[in-house]
């Protein structure tokens, strides 16, 4: 009896564990105060699909996008404030560094 109950529960966790990955077709709930804990030496990657223009995220509740456009580095106007511009393309260049944007 316990080898068929093992076998049973063998053959239901198979459906959704290959040996590479793991494969939901419900959504997945982390409980408060649940962490995400990824390793340290290889990276994680969040959002990569087989075909990457097809990758699509959202957070907290908004529009499923994929990755977006770049933003323009700031140019021109009637006052250059160099420390507002330097300050601007720190935030675009960490946003492509993220893969957020082009």
């Amino acid at each position: 009896m316990e080898e068929q109950i093992r076998q049973i529960v063998k053959e239901e966790l198979s459906k959704f564990i290959s040996i590479n990955n793991y494969t939901f077709d419900r959504d997945i709930i982390i409980l408060d105060g649940k962490r995400i804990r990824v390793g340290r030496t290889k990276g994680t990657e969040i959002g990569g699909a087989l075909k990457l223009t097809e990758t699509q995220l959202a957070f907290f509740g908004g529009a499923l996008t994929g990755k977006l456009s770049t933003i323009a580095d700031p140019a021109g106007g009637a006052t250059i404030d160099s420390e507002a511009r330097a300050a601007i393309n720190t935030i675009i260049d960490r946003l492509q560094a993220l893969n957020l944007i082009a």
